[in-house]
């Protein structure tokens, strides 16, 4: 890669690319933990 243009838009498209694989995956591991602690405490008996 040789000029300012190139190298730019490549290392602007990784940062997207990059944000939008950690805004996936926190969500999925937000969500996925959500939902343990959920059943969690469910299955604990309140009397």
């Amino acid at each position: 890669m040789k000029g300012f243009m190139q190298g730019s838009f490549f290392f602007g498209y990784m940062a997207l690319v990059s944000y939008g694989l950690f805004l996936m995956l926190g969500s999925v591991g937000f969500f996925a933990s959500l939902t343990f602690v959920k059943a969690i405490y469910k299955a604990i008996k309140c009397d």
